[in-house]
């Protein structure tokens, strides 16, 4: 006679094994993810990079050419340069800023931004359902806690907390390299609750 404290049989046990192996057989690895990172990546930079820098060199142009002291038109050309070059880079890194933090909300609210969407993998709960709005914005904040972060403290002129950004993502680039164990998911997604599938 055996007993079974649990209350399940050999075979609800095996059953329930099964089912979870079949579960996680379905997460996404680490390299699509990876790939639709890239992806992100890139189209935030050229998108954020060209739109910030075309209209920071514009404004800053035009506020080279407000302030320059100079009567001689060579004066207001080389302040309306200085302006716009730096208008450029500082609008580039603003775009970038912006379109990261339009990305984090893209991805928060729908469970996949662009690079997921061409990939067709999406968020989902850790069990394969669908992930609700709450579980989606927590894994995003904690995915891109260094990009919220440090926009605070840029925003702010806090230094302590840039160097807590920074510590938050390097917590979280060694989390993503949870993905390549058994479960599949990285650092957001075992505090989520949630994990990456195919759409």
């Amino acid at each position: 006679m055996q007993f079974h404290i649990s209350g399940r049989t050999p075979a609800v046990t095996r059953f329930f094994s099964f089912q979870k192996a079949l579960i996680m057989n379905e997460r996404i690895g680490f390299g699509q993810r990876l790939l639709a990172s890239i992806i992100d990546g890139v189209v935030i930079i050229i998108v954020g990079g060209i739109l910030g820098s075309v209209l920071g060199g514009v404004l800053g142009a035009g506020t080279g050419v407000a302030v320059s002291t100079g009567d001689a038109a060579q004066d207001a050309a080389v302040a309306s340069a200085a302006g716009g070059l730096f208008g450029a880079v500082a609008g580039a890194i603003i775009g970038m800023m912006l379109v990261s933090l339009g990305w984090v909300v893209w991805e928060g609210l729908t469970g996949q931004a662009l690079g997921k969407k061409l990939l067709k993998i999406r968020i989902k709960m850790a069990d394969g359902t669908d992930a609700g709005k709450d579980k989606l914005l927590t894994r995003a904040a904690v995915k891109y806690s260094k990009t919220l972060l440090g926009l605070i403290g840029w925003l702010t002129g806090i230094s302590i907390i840039d160097n807590i950004a920074s510590l938050a993502g390097l917590i979280v680039f060694v989390g993503c390299f949870f993905v390549l164990g058994q479960k599949r998911q990285a650092i957001h997604d075992l505090i989520a609750k949630t994990a990456v599938y195919k759409a």
